[in-house]
């Protein structure tokens, strides 16, 4: 991804001298439910990036308006946004950190909640990611884009 100065819709070849960097962006489609009878509330939702290292940099962003109150059977949507960003110097080992099929990339939520007799109940759910799937999507974006740096650069995809 271009850092600056590209708009939206338009591709161009990435000119490696400027600020460059690999990003990766996702959104996952969410609810909040109330399966009780009772209203509750649910708060300090925090959205995190686990089982990638370095060079890559993670983070991830939640829509505004915490906490959420909400009546019993009821739900509310949500979208979460994921990153995943490798600075261009450590593109070869940002790859690399890819390749070890046995372990997933976990996209977590953590939350409070209002429990029993309006309990605070800490709360966790997550998604796995399959590091095969984040390089493939990154080798058909360079296959695509005929993306080319300083040092070659190997994509493994097993099937």
């Amino acid at each position: 991804m271009q850092t600056g100065g590209k708009p939206p819709g338009y591709m161009r070849i990435a000119n490696l001298d400027e600020p460059f960097r690999l990003q990766v962006t996702g959104e996952c489609q969410a609810t909040i439910d109330n399966d009780g009878p009772k209203g509750g509330a649910i708060w300090d939702i925090r959205l995190q990036v686990l089982g990638l290292g370095d060079p890559w940099k993670t983070g991830a962003s939640f829509p505004a308006g915490q906490p959420y109150s909400l009546a019993g059977k009821a739900s509310v949507g949500f979208v979460a946004t994921y990153a995943f960003v490798c600075p261009k110097d450590s593109i070869p080992a940002g790859l690399k950190e890819l390749y070890p099929v046995s372990s997933p990339i976990t996209l977590e939520v953590t939350y409070h909640r209002s429990g029993v007799v309006r309990r605070d109940v800490l709360e966790r759910t997550a998604l796995n990611v399959s590091r095969q799937e984040v390089a493939k999507a990154i080798a058909e974006w360079a296959i695509e884009n005929q993306f080319r740096t300083g040092e070659p650069i190997e994509i493994e995809i097993r099937t």
